[in-house]
């Protein structure tokens, strides 16, 4: 009896070092990526740079139609010196997912997802000394849009994040026939969006048996609310309006600098687990995808 009970535990002891061995090597076997920053960082839009004189247009008009229009009596050094001309004035556009994914951008914030209607980063240069805004001093900022909506926010960079993350402020933009128009109170990163309120919501969440999705950068775009995700707990879920149209892209590079891919579009009707498993990708190929969301 007590040989046949010695045989049984180290039977389960047995098992269980197996099983708990077997569970080890399957994680340690999970694909481990590297970071994207290099890659991205090589394929953001170029700052745009105007020289402001006394002969200068006002608007300035950016590559994708942004016009900014600016007095230089709202400048001032940051120790509240007068400027004088000529100045500087740099400029980056990003109206498309592609460009503020490179930016590592999210449309999300204390009050939920919200659609965007593009982001700007504009800034004022002399002497190598960047410019602040006289108080009570502002600058003109019109956004580019086929259709117009009403009620979109100006939104402000929210400098308590390390990525660049959006608050809304009490101010709306007005709408013009083809532009979003608005006196802007501050400099630097800028955007337009207005909140998604939608109770009814199902959730997305991500698994995977051959990619450490910790190590993967996956982003979920909602193309009828112009709304990017980027996703930071893939393990976990993530709230979605039912019914929306979902387009999801996981991207990963490794040592040797070869690029991985994931792709899925759906309709959100249901609580959804999506099964990841990496591709070898280009950059001709990822980048063609993202040019699509």
């Amino acid at each position: 009896m007590k040989r046949n009970f010695l045989v049984a535990v180290l039977i389960g002891v047995s098992a269980l070092f197996f099983f708990q061995c077997s569970k080890q090597r399957i994680e340690e076997e999970l694909i481990s990526y590297e970071s994207l920053d290099d890659y991205f960082e090589s394929k953001k839009p170029e700052e745009q740079v105007y020289t402001i004189d006394t002969l200068g247009t006002c608007p300035i008009v950016g590559n994708l139609g942004t016009l900014i229009c600016v007095d230089k009596s709202n400048l001032q050094f940051p120790n509240g010196d007068s400027i004088y001309y000529p100045y500087i004035l740099k400029l980056v556009e990003l109206y498309s997912p592609r460009d503020m994914i490179y930016f590592y951008m999210s449309h999300t914030n204390d009050d939920g997802l919200y659609g965007c209607e593009g982001v700007t980063r504009v800034r004022f240069f002399k002497n190598d000394a960047e410019l602040e805004l006289r108080n009570q001093g502002t600058w003109s900022l019109e956004m580019p849009s086929i259709s117009p909506q009403e009620s979109i926010s100006v939104m402000y960079q929210d400098e308590s994040e390390q990525n660049i993350r959006f608050v809304a402020s009490s101010q709306n933009f007005t709408v013009l026939d083809s532009t979003y128009s608005a006196q802007m109170e501050q400099t630097g990163w800028t955007s337009g969006g207005k909140t998604i309120l939608n109770q009814n919501v199902a959730s997305v969440s991500f698994n995977s048996e051959t990619d450490d999705l910790e190590t993967v950068t996956i982003y979920v775009y909602l193309p009828d609310y112009k709304c990017l995700i980027h996703v930071q707990n893939p393990y976990e879920g993530l709230n979605l309006p039912i019914n929306a149209a979902v387009k999801i892209i996981g991207m990963a590079i490794d040592s040797d600098e070869q690029l991985y891919s994931y792709y899925k579009e759906f309709t959100l009707e249901e609580e959804t687990e999506l099964s990841v498993t990496l591709s070898e990708a280009t950059d001709g190929s990822l980048t063609a995808y993202l040019s699509s969301l």
